[in-house]
């Protein structure tokens, strides 16, 4: 049970997409793993939504590694916050320097552990503010930094992949009024 809602979850931060009413109707998915090449180090760069809670990162991770045990120590996800942000206010050149950020990381017993120079990161989650997309003055700003981030995160030899934040209870249309 484990596995498969680890497996739901990475689906899910990879853009895998699924229309409800085909969800609704299908008794078996038809999509049973990621690949062979999932990612197992992650980098999210986004706002607050990422971080509440312990991190959004941080269950990943322990969800990863519950699922795949033998591995455990593949499985790495690091996040870059800044409240309110949209993807102008980050540089991603800067966080993906070689040598910058994943350049080491702590193991269960807090001992210090330096990655591998090179690749840090095989996937990057981009989250921008919540209304930015769909903002008149700001979705022009996310279109460019979405584009410009991506292909940023391309020529380092990893996967971009674009998370969309869930709406507002009391804006279910995510629209600021």
């Amino acid at each position: 049970m484990m596995r498969l809602l680890t497996r739901a979850m990475l689906a899910m931060c990879l853009g895998v997409v699924v229309s409800f009413n085909a969800a609704q109707a299908q008794t078996r998915p038809k999509v049973t793993t990621l690949g062979p090449d999932f990612p197992k180090a992650a980098l999210f760069v986004g706002n607050s939504f990422f971080y509440y809670n312990n991190g959004m990162p941080w269950h990943l991770s322990f969800m990863e590694r519950a699922a795949d045990a033998a591995n455990k120590a593949a499985y790495r996800n690091t996040m870059v916050t800044i409240g309110g942000s949209g993807l102008d206010w980050h540089d991603m050149d800067n966080l993906l320097r070689p040598g910058g950020i994943g350049a080491y990381s702590f193991d269960e017993q807090n001992v210090v552990v330096f990655n591998k120079p090179g690749r840090q990161f095989e996937a990057v989650v981009m989250m921008d503010c919540s209304q930015c997309p769909i903002h008149p003055q700001l979705k022009d700003a996310f279109v460019a930094f979405a584009k410009k981030d991506s292909e940023i995160v391309r020529a380092h030899d990893m996967r971009p992949v674009l998370f969309m934040s869930w709406a507002y209870a009391d804006k279910p249309d995510g629209r600021a009024e």
